[in-house]
C-alpha cells in the first residue's frame, strides 16, 4: 500500500491510498483543523473490477453504499443505498 496526500489552498487535505495493484482503494478528506470530513473505501473482485464502495461521514458512520454489477444484457449498473440499507437509485453506465 502507498498513499498520496494533496493539500488545498485552505489547508484541507486529501489522502489517497493505493493497493499493491495501484488501484485507488481509499480516499479520506480532512479540513484544515485535521477533522475527517469523509472517507471513501472501494472494493474489487479477484479480477480487479470495482464491485462497489462505501462513503463514511465525518462521524465515521456509513453515509452511502454503492454496489456495481453487470446485468444479463452486459450493462454495468450501480446501486446506491442509504445508511439504513434502503435502495435509493440504480444507474447504468453508458
Amino acid at each position: 500500500m502507498r498513499t498520496e496526500t494533496r493539500v488545498d489552498d485552505e489547508g484541507g487535505r486529501t489522502v489517497d491510498t493505493y493497493d499493491e495493484h495501484e488501484r485507488l482503494v481509499r480516499t479520506t478528506d480532512y479540513d484544515a483543523l485535521d477533522n475527517m470530513l469523509s472517507d471513501t473505501r472501494w472494493r474489487f473482485d479477484a479480477a480487479g473490477v470495482c464491485t462497489g464502495w462505501e462513503v463514511y461521514g465525518d462521524s465515521g458512520q456509513l453515509f452511502r453504499r454503492f454496489a456495481r454489477q453487470r446485468d444479463e444484457a452486459g450493462r454495468m449498473s450501480t446501486h446506491e443505498f442509504g445508511p439504513d440499507g434502503a435502495l435509493l437509485r440504480i444507474s447504468f453506465d453508458d
